[in-house]
């Protein structure tokens, strides 16, 4: 009775530990030591097996915050009710097959009628259409918000990491509380690349107005660098990403221009290190820690973002100033310029190296570039080496910890209340919607309705007064014969002329052989 006090004391006291140590790992270990010391019975080892102890996880939201009385209210709804989500995907995809768009009201209710338990591939089929449609920009802000809640609450995460990362073809913007819930989430789930993922998205958007949201997208990112064994991409992503080989036969496309290569260094960036470096400098500014703490994550930030006159400067003004610095971001950021591995040649790769062949100046190039990339690193690795000197070994993680739990205390309950006004008001303009497209649909019906009975009226007109403009009827008649011919000489002239030219073009790489 004793022991297993003790136990729980030891459990209580660890389960209060920040995230960065697991208290369940130490308490078995603690168990299994004592059991072998014979201090402690072999219940509470056989206790600390159980995956009651994997399964609990801490977290900085409330259970409070997924609002999940109130987004299964939608439901309720008379639109939403009534709704047959098949028969909706059906006329959807039948009207994007004979027209060629999808109306947003029709896409907001489908995606909004269904259930974590629904036609999941079907929500991102519907997404694909409304983005290639005219109608994308009156998407509803309920669209993006319904796709995302019910890709988490089935499970799909790397559907979710696919679609806020693939803009151009779903169109989905995740707002402050899909955001906040989706790292919540994450990082609760010990998916901190999926969590980092989701703050870099916030970074691309270029939004920080909400300090919650800036400070969990640095905690993810912080985690993510503490786990980098975690996968960033999925297989199917790589495989979109992976560019398609180059034909072996020499193909020649005559084409009017050549488009020069660009990289904006924001939508384009794919490297994980770069991305979350980028993450890192715009945002430590924003979640109002202390002065080294941001400087510390600008330093790191500008490292993993590879620019090395911004690091060079930023390195000199500390040296100078022999402010202090976090011991981890030097860390962090000396690792990341450690050279990778090159991947080792195969006997077939290197038997044609052995043999001597002709200079490749693009290899040539290539390898200098890769050299010279090498020294700036590691003079980079140097300079920041230097700043260890002045260095601290606080905890940076702790400290945007409790910038995370000051920001939920500020802000949590606001969002909570807010999130579950928008519901509400999400169902009255979608009602609202439904009404204003049902009386576009009677107006138009009525203007062809009018439009039908005047062409029948003219009909009429025409056949009581047939007679009375004989006249004026073949004189019409023999004008339009007389255009048709006209028209007909033009376009037989204008093949003439195109037959000429194809019979005179000279591709590029054929020689033209003069008859003498």
């Amino acid at each position: 009775m004793r022991n297993t006090g003790c136990v729980c004391l030891i459990f209580l006291f660890l389960s209060r530990c920040s995230l960065r140590y697991s208290p369940f790992s130490v308490l078995k270990q603690y168990l299994e030591t004592m059991s072998r010391l014979g201090f402690v019975s072999s219940k509470c080892f056989t206790l600390a097996r159980q995956p009651l102890f994997s399964t609990v996880k801490r977290t900085f939201l409330s259970e409070a915050y997924q609002c999940r009385d109130a987004w299964e209210k939608r439901l309720e709804s008379p639109i939403l009710k009534k709704v047959n989500v098949t028969t909706l995907y059906q006329e959807i995809d039948l009207q994007y097959s004979e027209t060629g768009s999808v109306s947003s009201l029709d896409a907001d209710i489908f995606i909004n009628a269904n259930t974590k338990d629904g036609f999941m591939e079907d929500i991102e089929d519907v997404l694909i259409k409304l983005r290639r449609c005219p109608d994308t920009s009156n998407t509803f802000p309920s669209t993006h918000h319904g796709a995302i809640r019910l890709l988490l609450d089935a499970g799909k995460t790397e559907k979710i990491l696919h679609t806020i990362s693939d803009r151009l073809k779903f169109g989905v913007f995740p707002d402050y509380y899909c955001l906040n819930l989706l790292m919540d989430t994450f990082l609760k789930q010990g998916k901190f690349a999926a969590a980092a993922r989701v703050g870099v998205t916030q970074m691309i958007q270029e939004d920080w107005s909400n300090q919650l949201t800036n400070c969990l997208s640095m905690y993810s990112c912080h985690m993510f660098l503490r786990n980098q064994d975690q996968v960033w991409y999925s297989d199917e992503e790589k495989t979109l990403m992976t560019p398609a080989p180059e034909p072996k036969d020499v193909v020649k496309i005559r084409i009017k221009f050549i488009r020069n290569p660009y990289f904006d260094d924001h939508f384009d960036l794919q490297d994980p290190l770069v991305l979350v470096g980028k993450t890192l400098w715009m945002f430590c500014p924003k979640i109002n820690g202390s002065e080294q703490l941001t400087t510390s994550y600008k330093l790191l930030g500008l490292t993993l973002h590879q620019k090395w006159d911004q690091v060079m400067d930023l390195a000199k003004k500390l040296a100078d100033s022999k402010k202090p610095i976090h011991r981890e971001a030097i860390d962090i950021a000396r690792k990341s310029l450690e050279p990778k591995p090159q991947p080792e040649e195969s006997a077939t790769e290197a038997s044609k190296s052995a043999k001597p062949a002709k200079p490749d100046p693009a290899k040539e190039a290539k390898e200098a570039a890769l050299k010279a990339e090498l020294e700036v690193k590691q003079k980079v690795s140097d300079v920041l080496g230097g700043l260890e000197a002045s260095a601290i070994s606080e905890d940076m993680l702790a400290e945007v910890s409790s910038l995370v739990k000051e920001a939920v205390k500020l802000q949590e309950s606001k969002l909570i209340e807010e999130q579950k006004e928008l519901y509400t008001s999400w169902d009255k303009e979608r009602v609202l919607a439904l009404r204003k497209h049902q009386e576009e649909v009677m107006k138009e019906e009525a203007l062809r309705r009018i439009d039908q009975q005047k062409l029948e009226l003219v009909e009429k007109e025409r056949e009581i007064f047939f007679f009375d403009n004989q006249d004026k009827l073949d004189l019409m008649i023999e004008k339009n014969e007389e255009i048709f011919k006209e028209i007909e000489e033009k376009e037989k002239f204008t093949k003439e002329i195109q037959a000429a030219k194809d019979a005179e073009y000279i591709p590029p790489d054929v020689k033209k052989k003069f008859q003498q």
